[in-house]
């Protein structure tokens, strides 16, 4: 389960010889707490440490308490593609005659639904940065927007809030 070793990694899970990540950061942050040259700072530096240990404690009471994190939903993938913007290639990762295709998610608070299949390949021909334009989604929820060029691993994109049914990917 991915959400698990995801949480694992995180959080730990008991049965791991290496730190889980926030449990690294929160031993890093008490470390540098303790360190005698604080004394000789700001008290402004020990309010910030206290606060980061705060802050980091919650995030992994949080992340523990989480059961699950994806609801059985899967979007369907209505986006339109279409390269209006005159922005010419080569432009970052945007080269001509490389195949792009996206994939949506749905978010709504802490729940995010499967992804959805992936679109058709698009041809990139002489402009980047399209333009991706989807259907407001009716129950309010955010669309996390997912491009993969060729083979390549899949990166999120952006964030399309619910009101929203327009996304330029730079």
């Amino acid at each position: 389960n991915i959400f698990l070793d995801f949480k694992s990694s995180l959080v730990g899970s008991g049965g791991s010889d290496s730190a889980a990540l926030l449990e690294s950061v929160l031993q890093v942050l008490v470390a540098v707490k303790s360190k005698e040259f604080l004394k000789f700072l700001e008290m402004d530096v020990v309010v910030m440490l206290n606060e980061k240990i705060s802050l980091f404690s919650k995030i992994k009471e949080d992340v523990d308490g989480k059961e699950r994190i994806t609801s059985s939903l899967t979007p369907e993938n209505y986006v339109h593609i279409s390269f209006e913007k005159d922005i010419p290639t080569p432009f970052g990762d945007w080269k001509e005659d490389k195949e792009v295709r996206y994939a949506v998610q749905y978010e709504s608070e802490t729940l995010f639904s499967k992804v959805s299949h992936w679109s058709n390949p698009i041809t990139v021909r002489g402009k980047a940065c399209p333009t991706l334009r989807m259907p407001v989604d009716q129950n309010r929820k955010s669309i996390l927007v997912f491009r993969k060029f060729e083979n390549r691993k899949p990166q999120l994109v952006g964030s399309v809030s619910p009101y929203q049914s327009n996304f330029i990917d730079i």
